[in-house]
């Protein structure tokens, strides 16, 4: 039979089991929004010859792009900064007649804020460059000074000089307000002590298991 020691310690086995429970799925949450985020959104035209447009679709297409999208932490604030890798994937019999694409962000301004070059105000935005395989690629940092939900806008010219009215995308980026971050920041803080005590309290909790366990 159990000694009364063994059964304090069993006591304290399952206590720790219980609180382990109910503090790892938090901890494991906090870790994972203090992590960066890095997720793809395509969208995907379909040619239409007459009258010469373009149309979202979801197969079929001869246009996709692609838009590899990157966060510092898995929630995105106000002036928080966004890397976008955009990359153009185009039909053969479609590539040649493309001149240029321009991908644009509603509301978005430039990361760090704008600055004047040559004269020449950056725009939050990208030119899509060709390249071969029948690619266009582009990239652009950058933020939002509000919070909201916003679209990509895409713009489209031909070789002949026709351009595609703007196509919009569905709603891409979610930016909350500058309170999160400040939460994030203090949370980070919260976590560590989260973790240290959680690990000093485990190591404990297990010496005092240990010592009950074969304690005579």
């Amino acid at each position: 039979m159990l000694c009364i020691k063994q059964i304090a310690a069993s006591f304290i086995f399952l206590s720790m089991l219980a609180v382990s429970y109910i503090i790892l799925p938090s901890i494991l949450k906090s870790i994972h929004i203090q992590k960066p985020r890095k997720f793809h959104n395509k969208t995907l035209f379909r040619e239409l010859r007459s009258p010469q447009s373009f149309s979202l679709d979801d197969h079929h297409s001869n246009l996709d792009i692609d838009l590899e999208v990157n966060y510092l932490y898995a929630i995105l604030t106000v002036d928080e900064p966004v890397d976008i890798y955009a990359v153009a994937t185009i039909s053969p019999e479609l590539f040649p007649n493309i001149k240029n694409i321009v991908i644009g962000f509603d509301a978005a301004q430039p990361y760090p804020l704008p600055s004047e070059e040559n004269g020449i105000i950056k725009r939050p935005g990208m030119d899509l460059i060709k390249t071969q395989n029948n690619t266009m690629i582009g990239t652009t940092r950058i933020s939002w000074p509000i919070e909201g939900k916003y679209k990509a806008n895409f713009g489209i010219e031909f070789m002949n000089g026709n351009q595609i009215p703007t196509q919009h995308s569905v709603d891409i980026f979610i930016v909350d307000s500058k309170s999160e971050t400040i939460s994030m920041e203090t949370n980070r803080a919260l976590l560590a002590l989260s973790i240290a005590g959680y690990f000093l309290g485990f190591v404990n909790a297990i010496k005092i298991i240990i010592d009950l366990w074969t304690a005579q």
